[in-house]
Parts: C-alpha cells; structure tokens; sequence
C-alpha cells in the first residue's frame, strides 16, 4: 500500500511540474482535473473544476471534443480572451488527453505562408507591371511625337495632352506595383534620417488637416541610410495620410527617428541581417485596426476604404520599397487605440555626398551613329526605329537575339550603341551582350527594363532605360551614352 501511494504520489509530482497540460473531464465533458500548467493562461486550476471545457474553447472548434480521432489542433482562450493554440492529444475513452501549446510554431508557420503569399503576389504583380510597362511605352512615345507634330492652338493637341496625362498616371499606378514586388528602379544614395523626417514634415502640414497634431521626434545622433529618397520620402507620406483616413475627428501623428542594435535572433524573426539599424516609427490615434486588417494590409489592392476612394496600393508599395532596401516593417494596431508602423532600415557609417545642384536640362542632339534595336515588341521596336532614325541615326533593328547576331556578324564593326530590351524569348539581353561584345568592339550597350535585375550586373552594362519611357527620354539616353568618354 506504501509503495502505491508513493507511486501515486510520484505521478502527482511529476504532472503537476510538466509544461504541457494535463486534464481529465468527466461525463458531460467538464473538466474533474486539470494541471497547474495551465496557469499560464490566467486560469487557476481550482476555479476550472467543474466547467465545461468547452467555454474555454473557441466556438469553432468546440465540435472537436465529440470527434473521436487522435490529435487535433484545439484554439484555446486565456484569460483575456487572447487565442492559443494547443496540440491535442485524447483518449476519449478515459476522458483525459494531454495539450502542448504550439502557438510559437504556429505563429512562424503564418508568418511563413504570409510571406510566401506576399512572394507570390510580388511575382504576379511585377509581371502585370512588366507588360504593362511595354504598352505604356508606346502609349507615351507615340503621344509625345504626335505632340511634337502638332501645333500651338490646334484642338487635337489638347486631346493629345489628356491622353498623356493619363499614360502618366497609369505609369504612377505600375511603378507603385513594381515596388510592392521589389523591383522597381531605385536610385541609391547617403541620407540623413532627420532632414528627410524634417521635409516630410513640411510637405504634411499640406495634407493633413488641421485637427490633427503633428509631433516630429528627431533621432539626437545622426542616423543615415542608403536609400532612395523620393521613395523612402513616399513611405512616410503614404503611411502618414493612411494615419490622417484613420483620425476623421482629429488626433495626434508621430513620427520619430533612431538607432538600435539587432541581434541575429531578432533579425531572423524580422528577415533581415543582423547590425546597427535605423527605427523609423509612424504612429497614430485613430480607429485601429482588425487582427483580420491586419493579416492583410500589405496585400495590393486590399482596403478598407469605400468604393473609389483608394486603390489599395498604398501599403503595399511601403511594404516592397521597404524589403528593396533591405529592411524591414511591423506593424502594431489596437482597435479604438491606434496604429504603429516600426521601419528598420540598415544604417551606414558612410558620410552623406556634398550636395551638387542640378543643371538644367538641355534637348538631346542627334547625330549619324550607327544603332542596332533588338525588341520582341513590334509596336516598341518600330516606335525606336522611327524616333531614333528621326534623329540622324542609322538604325538596324532585330526582333530576337538570333537576328541581332546574324545582323553583328555583317555589320558589327560599324555598330556604335546596341539598345536590347532584357526580357526575350530565346535570348536574354544580358546574355545577348556577352555574346555580341567581341562582335562590336566599339559599340556601348544600353539595356531598355521594366526593373532592375541582379542578373545584369558584372556584365559590363554601361546603363538602364527604365520603361516605360517617352521618345524624349529614349533620345537623351541615347546620345548621353553615346557621348561617354572612351575608356582607355
């Protein structure tokens, strides 16, 4: 009898230290034993005797207790209503089972299947903007030499004029996908955090109205980063007038720059390095959002704004400018309290360029160089045939990089400036390049993209053309490369 109560009393011991729970329920599923494990949800284990399980439950899932097969993943309330999710293990013969919490693990599974998610989303729509990008191209350059052709005074130039509007703010609506995705041009350069937060300042008591209070907290150190400025300018704008949607009776925004360590560990749950970061802080007073809101804030053309009043770009071009530039964003909201957006970007130790204003643009000349076109666009290489011929230029064009080739191995030592599109069928530009550079020993190599790709870089590329682009633009690019200095 001695030895049994001692067994017993072993096995009390041993259950009562475990950090799963243990429980038993008796006939009508209440609970008639339950471990001190479960403390950890604000329960005492004495005040759950005799409840029934499934008030604990969330009411989805409390069907769960009359299905009789094995291991089940139960969501489980705490105290404050908070969810957690337990693996459960039952024998519905004894009425007792053991439940581990997974919520960490189910916690990084969500994270990875959002960013898997928000990968695939980024694919599909760069490849939107890519095409898009092409036929906006065209839209743009045709309209530009149309205006050209047209003069002062004449009503279709006004017609003229709103169709170029409108190619540019469709080209807005791409550059805004291309940057969810991560592939949109960046031009990178040393910023110091506390003036840019300062000029965002200045460009917000345009857009937000005076019932709302602006509170700017500058970093007292100095803070720089490599970025893009208009970009990361954009990021703070657009989450700023997401703050001011969000405060319809007025309220207070901050914004707040500093600087702070990031451990590996840290940096693994954020997706970036570990090192020195800067923190770009953006927080508000207003409605707050859903968990539900939240789960999906950064998806393009998700919002929660009526029909017309936004297209859902907004948070999704901060969530791709910021991942370019190798950071990272979080997000905290509360509904009824606020929102706070967290920005870590790496800091630099490098010191910020003199600033060098900038020269007046000037009309790019002509001239009679020989120009080879390679693009799988019809529409796109007759509309560089004709812009560049209209120059002075002599113009070879190739559909693919098969022609460009067959076309090099005649006439490559005439050839001064080859201009390829990087997606082709076949034969991709970059690859193209290294196999006509012993063909075209003097020519430069100018590369038309809808975004930037790694894949180009080492291979002796002197410049990019982003698309879409105007004929204006085409020509100036051109005649700048061409007017490089040769390289000795």
């Amino acid at each position: 009898e001695s030895d049994r109560s001692g067994s017993q009393q072993l096995y009390t011991t041993l259950v009562n230290h475990l950090e799963d729970v243990v429980f038993s329920l008796d006939q009508d599923a209440c609970i008639s034993f339950i471990n001190p494990s479960i403390s950890r949800l604000g329960y005492q284990p004495e005040s759950m005797l005799g409840q029934p399980l499934a008030r604990f439950l969330v009411p989805e899932d409390r069907p769960l207790l009359r299905s009789p097969r094995g291991k089940k993943e139960w969501r489980i309330l705490d105290s404050h209503g908070k969810i957690h999710w337990f693996r459960v293990n039952m024998n519905f013969q004894t009425l007792s089972g053991v439940a581990v919490d997974v919520s960490l693990h189910k916690a990084t599974e969500e994270q990875l299947l959002a960013a898997q998610k928000m990968e695939a989303i980024g694919r599909l729509a760069g490849g939107i903007a890519h095409d898009f990008n092409n036929l906006l191209t065209v839209i743009l350059s045709y309209t530009e030499l149309a205006l050209e052709q047209v003069p002062q005074g004449i009503p279709v130039r006004q017609d003229l004029g709103e169709v170029l509007d409108a190619g540019n703010r469709a080209k807005e609506l791409t550059q805004q996908l291309l940057a969810f995705s991560r592939r949109q041009m960046m031009t990178l350069e040393i910023l110091e955090l506390n003036p840019l937060v300062a000029s965002v300042e200045r460009m917000l008591t345009r857009l937000i109205g005076e019932d709302i209070e602006i509170h700017i907290h500058p970093d007292p150190g100095s803070v720089r980063v490599r970025a893009d400025r208009s970009q990361l300018e954009q990021v703070l704008l657009n989450l700023a007038v997401n703050a001011r949607d969000a405060m319809p009776s007025g309220g207070r925004l901050t914004l707040s720059s500093s600087s702070l360590n990031i451990d590996r560990e840290r940096a693994e749950e954020l997706d970036v390095q570990p090192g020195t970061f800067a923190l770009l802080t953006v927080s508000d007073t207003g409605s707050g959002m859903s968990e539900e809101v939240q789960a999906r804030i950064f998806e393009p053309f998700f919002t929660t704004k009526k029909q017309g009043e936004g297209t859902g770009l907004g948070l999704a071009m901060v969530y791709g400018i910021v991942r370019q530039s190798q950071g990272a964003i979080e997000l905290t909201s509360t509904p009824g309290q606020g929102t706070r957006f967290r920005i870590y970007l790496p800091a630099t130790s490098q010191p910020t360029p003199a600033e060098i204003p900038p020269s007046p643009p000037t009309p790019a000349r002509g001239g009679n160089e020989t120009l080879l076109v390679v693009e799988d666009e019809p529409a796109l290489l007759n509309l560089a045939r004709r812009t560049l011929k209209a120059c002075g230029y002599q113009v070879l064009c190739a559909k693919d990089g098969r022609e460009a080739i067959m076309l090099c191995q005649q006439e490559g030592q005439n050839i001064h400036l080859v201009l390829s599109d990087v997606m082709m069928p076949g034969l991709n530009g970059p690859d193209l390049i290294s196999q006509l550079r012993p063909l075209c020993p003097q020519a430069r190599f100018l590369l038309m993209s809808g975004y930037p790709d790694d894949s180009l870089a080492g291979r002796g590329v002197h410049e990019y053309l982003a698309k879409p682009f105007d004929a204006p633009t085409l020509r100036e690019a051109v005649r700048g490369l061409l007017d490089l200095p040769t390289k000795p």
